[in-house]
């Protein structure tokens, strides 16, 4: 689960710090104002993100929890791509495999 949140957490960053209108709005309020206005505008852009990240992940969590077949659909996709990732040798970068998962 740590693991998980880890990336999550790292690909928002990844993508909050692309260039975008968020971007030109921060740089904006910075030029026209200071520095202090554009670290608040930062900060409410970053909040906003988070906020809406969070209830997208909810939202596909109950979907996925609420819906069998999507569940399965998912499982045996996830289970497909690793598959091919054991025969194209990369095991070692599938650090949520357990290892009856391994047996089979």
């Amino acid at each position: 689960m740590t693991e998980k949140l880890v990336l999550v957490v790292t690909v928002t960053a990844l993508c909050m710090i692309s260039p975008g209108p968020d971007m030109l709005l921060v740089m904006r309020n910075t030029l026209v104002r200071d520095r202090h206005y554009g670290a608040l505008t930062a900060l409410g852009v970053l909040t906003g993100n988070l906020i809406h990240i969070g209830y997208c992940v909810v939202g596909i969590a109950v979907l996925v929890s609420r819906n069998p077949v999507l569940f399965q659909v998912l499982r045996v996709r996830r289970r497909n791509l690793s598959d091919l990732s054991r025969h194209s040798g990369f095991e070692e970068c599938e650090p949520w495999r357990r290892s009856t998962d391994l047996q089979r």
